[in-house]
């Protein structure tokens, strides 16, 4: 009896964790097509906020980290913090 409800337990407790995970990993790989499309348009303006607030989400990711500066240098903005980042 107390195995069983040990089990229900875990399950009950993993399973949203482990949703809520995945929406966050869709939801910042939306952020980050949709980036790069900006960029890809040369709207490297209209970039920016997104490419910052992924970058504040995950200061460890190289690639949003390269394109916030590569729109800063493009769009001549924040040359130092571009310089920063790379």
């Amino acid at each position: 009896m107390n195995r069983a409800l040990i089990i229900l337990l875990v399950v009950l407790f993993v399973q949203p964790a482990a949703f809520a995970q995945e929406l966050k990993n869709n939801s910042y790989s939306q952020l980050f097509n949709k980036s790069k499309l900006l960029i890809a348009n040369q709207k490297q303006e209209e970039a920016i906020p997104i490419l910052e607030e992924m970058y504040t989400r995950d200061k460890t990711n190289s690639n949003a980290a390269y394109l916030l500066a590569l729109c800063y240098v493009k769009s001549f903005k924040n040359i130092n913090k571009a310089i920063s980042l790379l």
